[in-house]
């Protein structure tokens, strides 16, 4: 080969090794995290909350809050210093305990819907549009 010849054969396999090592469009916005950026201004009733997890203000995020799961598939945002966000963690909690001790979550099978509950607490993407805010 030539030496003029190297130069554009190196171009091509540096540009064909970028296109291979360097991650897609789509993989680098499923890694984004999505966060609460505001808390909701209305309580829930504590028998809709399937679950919750918690946000944390470091790293990503900007603000501390509970998201909670309801009934209806919702997120809501909540300020983990609500008092009424305060009552219904620990009403889950008594729940939880209760369900891990005799109820269905022993057994692996929940009596009904109304009993499902969990908390997750790794992250998860979601949108911030559906939190109801």
């Amino acid at each position: 080969m030539a030496p003029t010849a190297i130069l554009p054969v190196t171009a091509v396999l540096l540009c064909f090794m970028l296109g291979i090592f360097s991650p897609a469009p789509a993989a680098l916005g499923a890694r984004r995290p999505s966060c609460c950026t505001k808390y909701s201004k209305n309580p829930l009733d504590v028998q809709e909350i399937r679950g919750y997890r918690e946000q944390s203000d470091t790293g990503v995020c900007r603000i501390k809050a509970i998201i909670f799961f309801t009934a209806s598939r919702t997120k809501v945002c909540a300020d983990p210093e609500a008092p009424w966000v305060k009552e219904a963690l620990k009403f889950l909690s008594s729940k939880l305990k209760k369900m891990s001790k005799t109820g269905p979550a022993a057994s692996g099978t929940p009596k009904s819907e109304s009993d499902s509950f969990y908390n997750e607490t790794e992250p998860f993407l979601n949108d911030t549009d559906i939190f109801g805010l």
